[in-house]
Formats: structure tokens, C-alpha cells, sequence
């Protein structure tokens, strides 16, 4: 039995900058290093992460909102799209300071919800101490 709580939503579409992780899951922080790095400033910055099937393989995706249109081109990050639709959802808290197990968390929200595949499990990191994970149902 899961120990989270969990609701649904419907999520409308995000267009983001992103920076795709060399390998998942070992690729994740450089990856969102990278991506901050690309930037003059975090401050009022959505961070997501994303995450999708290839084939037999999981990629991922560290992910911002541009504050403006042009930051897509001034910083020459890729334009990706979070897609809309309806997500099961959960807030995990202290997420840094005990580093939550995604991949098991996802698998649990699996189990009582109809998983939509064609689309990816999103990470949204609302704070230092929030993040909400998302995963697409049908």
C-alpha cells in the first residue's frame, strides 16, 4: 500500500529549453548543471525534469521555462514541449536533503492509475524543499 497521496490533474502544454542527459540516470546532474550554467540567472526560473521511452531505453531531460521568447535562441537551447493531458500527481517534501526514489514512486503511481505511454513522467522542482512528480494517465 502507498504511503503517498495521490490526485490527478490536467496539465496544460510547457514549452521549455532543454538539455537532454547523456545517459539516464547517471547523466541527471550534469545535465541540469549544464543547463544552469547556460543561464545568467536562476531566480524565478521552473525547473522539470522529463523523462521518456526511446525504444528499449529511457531518456531524460532537464528542463526551464524561458522567462522571454528569445531565450530560446540567445542561449541555443533546445525547444521541447511538456506535453498537456491529464497526470496522476503527488508533492514530495525535503526532497533534497532525502533524495526521493522517483523510478519507485512512479512504479507505485502505476499501480492505481492507467499509465499513458505515449507521453513522459514529468519532475517539477517548485522549491528547494517541494517537487511534484507527474505521471500521464489515461
Amino acid at each position: 500500500m502507498s504511503t503517498y497521496i495521490y490526485q490527478t490533474n490536467y496539465l496544460p502544454a510547457v514549452q521549455v529549453m532543454s538539455i537532454k542527459a547523456d545517459s539516464f540516470p547517471k547523466g541527471i546532474i550534469t545535465a541540469f548543471a549544464r543547463l544552469e550554467n547556460a543561464l545568467p540567472s536562476l531566480k524565478g526560473r521552473r525547473f522539470y525534469g522529463v523523462r521518456y521511452n526511446i525504444g528499449t531505453e529511457i531518456a531524460y531531460r532537464a528542463c526551464v521555462v524561458p522567462l522571454v521568447e528569445g531565450e530560446f535562441e540567445l542561449y541555443g537551447l533546445e525547444r521541447f514541449t511538456i506535453p498537456a493531458g491529464q497526470y496522476a500527481q503527488v508533492m514530495l517534501c525535503n526532497w533534497q536533503s532525502e533524495p526521493p526514489q522517483t523510478k519507485a514512486i512512479f512504479k507505485d503511481m502505476a499501480q492505481y492509475f492507467a499509465q499513458d505511454t505515449s507521453r513522459p513522467q514529468i519532475e517539477f522542482y517548485k522549491n528547494a524543499n517541494e517537487m511534484w512528480l507527474y505521471l500521464p494517465i489515461l
